[in-house]
């Protein structure tokens, strides 16, 4: 039979006594064992068989007996390195560690920092009354972290006598009501417990208008009160009485499920909220709950099989069980056949290509071998290492699309190609002959399709194509110092409207959905600046204005609008920017070179550079997950530079041309260069 002899429930007996036993236990054994017990063999073969048990718990699990003996061997040091919260211990948490807790908040000045910042707020300070309160808060604090738990009430009490209406004054008194028993005190009172945590909730809710994160606080309060009615249930006055038993774990309940809502971050909430709605023959919410519980740490499963009070809904806890195993089964499998598929596109190119199918297939081998044991934790342990392998799978793939680009073909002609048309079919750009015209040229063969020969487009250079490929938008390249940014018909060349005064224009981009135009500029006194305009009505939406950090002298976006990136002047720096929060994700150092120009895949993961070197025109190709340089193609172009670069939108293209240094005549034959991804 199982042994619950350190594990509260209903019917174990006086909370205090518990307590009190678990203390003489430690004394007397000198371990911080709080939990022994069976594990059924039901519950190892659905949820963890001995060797996941021993994974998890290491010395503490006898697979010969099948007993767990589940501590909490310096778990004051592990405290001492994180937050010291509740949130923090998950599964780990019980009710004999609810002092050290405390203490080691103390310590760690946690809450010394949210008072400083409510004082400051509430003018604490300039109270005499106020002040000797926090000065006796202070007192009982110290002695609290020195282990007079007698000492320290007193403190907190006179504190309360000079504010009544302190959170953690009333918080601090609570827990002491409800933990605070040690080999040389005892200050435990279920009754001044519940009152004092009552009294916390409700002056920390009021905290709550002038600090919004002190949710947290509010939360723990609930959970701690919720204990505090919960473990009233074992006392004599209260046991005999089913209406009192049922009114105690109703009302814990209902404060733990508030818990849940102020501050979902506490696991052992949810768990006991499960626990209570069992007591109460409430299989729904203890399923929900307890599952809630178990995602945030999977121990929670092997805490609620030797938690008796779990028994009168045990079969819809094995269900449970069930369910978790099988969404795991089905999750691990899937990346299993991910993890394959990626492994069959390793093509091995190099050295380090071996290197990656070795580890892959080492990886996917050890998960092959958990999937087979087929319980909950063995699926979720092989998850990690399938991951892994499909992480470095499909970066070395992705990295060799393009590390062994081939170079397709090459076109000739007056034109200057700018970007590819939404359909990937058509060349769209300016023209170098007499007419100065708009070009549409086919991408496969390089003929000309179509010109656009409205009398008011000389010199219009378009810089983008809207993505329905009806808006084309560029400025007036006789004067690059001195434009007005331009949107123009794509099927005429009609001038449809302008945007802003005119000033340099160095770098253009429609967003994904076409109703955002993003501008790029290399102002005056060093400064660069970026623009966004609705393209419908030409408003300015915002403007960024920076010296040297802001790089926007070149422009490129991804086709799913997620990621920009930018470029400043005569400079050899890229910026990655991610567009939803404007954050700064990498920046890539093409150290040396003077960028001309560059592209962004559609899918954001390359980037392609033209800059000019010593002695040639040199075309880069970044991996921007992690700013490695991927390919490198030099050009010997005679007589210019490279022009703005484009990839085709389904990704398989990548072309590059030529702009002349002098204007050109009729005869006048560019070379435009496209190239192949490997696969």
């Amino acid at each position: 039979m199982p042994i619950y002899e350190e594990l509260f429930y209903l019917g174990t007996g006086r909370y205090v006594d518990f307590m009190r036993s678990n203390l003489r236990r430690k004394l007397i054994t000198q371990t911080n064992r709080l939990i022994y017990a069976e594990i059924s063999a039901q519950t190892q073969e659905i949820i963890a068989g001995n060797d996941e048990l021993a994974r998890e718990f290491g010395k503490g699990f006898d697979a010969t007996n099948r007993t767990l003996e589940w501590g909490f061997n310096n778990i004051a040091d592990r405290l001492s390195e994180i937050s010291s919260t509740i949130e923090d211990l998950r599964a780990d948490f019980n009710y004999n560690i609810g002092l050290v807790i405390e203490q080691m908040q103390i310590q760690n000045k946690l809450i010394t920092e949210v008072i400083e910042k409510l004082d400051a707020i509430h003018k604490i300070l300039e109270s005499p009354l106020l002040t000797q309160a926090r000065e006796f808060y202070r007192i009982g604090t110290e002695r609290l972290q020195r282990g007079l738990l007698d000492k320290a009430l007193e403190a907190f009490l006179k504190a309360e006598e000079k504010n009544d209406a302190d959170f953690f004054t009333e918080f601090q008194l609570g827990k002491l009501y409800l933990y605070g028993i040690d080999e040389d005190d005892n200050v435990i009172d279920l009754k001044q417990a519940q009152k004092h945590l009552r009294l916390a909730i409700r002056y920390g809710k009021g905290e709550l208008k002038v600090i919004p994160d002190f949710n947290r606080w509010v939360g723990e309060a609930c959970f701690h009160a919720a204990i505090a009615y919960y473990v009233s249930v074992n006392e004599p006055e209260i046991k005999e009485n089913p209406v009192e038993i049922k009114m105690s774990i109703e009302e814990a309940r209902d404060l733990v499920r508030e818990s849940c809502e102020i501050y979902p971050q506490i696991s052992e909430a949810y768990y006991h909220y499960a626990k209570f709605s069992a007591l109460l023959g409430d299989a729904e919410n203890t399923v929900s709950n307890l599952e809630k519980a178990i995602l945030m740490d999977r121990r929670y499963c092997i805490k609620a099989e030797i938690d008796k009070d779990f028994d009168a809904v045990r079969p819809k806890v094995i269900e449970l069980y069930e369910k978790l195993r099988k969404d795991s089964e089905i999750k691990a499998r899937e990346l299993l056949n991910q993890a394959k598929e990626y492994l069959s596109k390793v093509h091995i190119y190099s050295e380090e290509g071996k290197q990656v199918r070795e580890e892959a297939e080492k990886l996917i081998h050890d998960a092959e071998i958990l999937i087979e044991k087929n319980t909950y934790f063995s699926y979720l342990d092989a998850i990690p290492y399938l991951k892994k392998a499909i992480e470095i799978s499909s970066c070395y793939y992705d990295r060799g699309i393009w590390a062994n680009c081939v170079f397709y073909k090459i076109l000739e002609g007056p034109f200057l190609p700018i970007t590819f048309s939404p359909d990937g079919k058509f060349l769209v750009g300016g023209s170098y002959d007499s007419r100065n015209s708009i070009t549409i040229w086919d991408a496969n063969d390089g003929r000309l399709i179509r010109r656009l020969e409205k009398a008011s487009t000389p010199n219009f250079l378009p810089l983008a194509i809207s993505p329905d490929g009806k808006l084309l938008a560029g400025y007036d390249y006789a004067f690059p110092g001195n434009a007005i940014i331009q949107i123009r018909d794509a099927n005429d060349g009609g001038l449809i409207r302008t945007l802003g005064e005119s000033r340099r224009v160095d770098s253009i981009a429609f967003s994904p959905d076409g109703k955002f135009l993003t501008c790029g500029s290399y102002g005056e006194s060093s400064k660069n600046l970026i623009q966004v305009w609705e393209a419908n009505d030409g408003k300015l939406i915002r403007a960024l204005e920076g010296e040297k950090s802001l790089h926007a002298f070149l422009l490129a976006l991804s086709n799913d609008g997620k990621f920009l990136a930018t470029a400043g002047f005569n400079d050899d720096l890229i910026q990655i920017w991610s567009v939803n929060d404007g954050k700064l994700i990498r920046t890539i150092s093409d150290e040396g070179s003077s960028i001309l120009s560059m592209a962004l895949s559609p899918d954001g993961k390359f980037l392609a550079c033209a800059s000019e070197g010593c002695r040639c025109k040199i075309i880069k190709i970044w991996y921007v997950n992690d700013g490695s340089l991927i390919k490198t193609l030099e050009e010997d172009w005679i007589g210019g530079r490279i022009c703005p670069m484009a990839f085709s939108h389904d990704g398989q293209f990548l072309v590059s041309g030529e702009v002349p240094s002098i204007k050109a005549t009729s005869a006048y034959s560019s070379k435009i260069k496209i190239w192949k991804r490997n696969y």
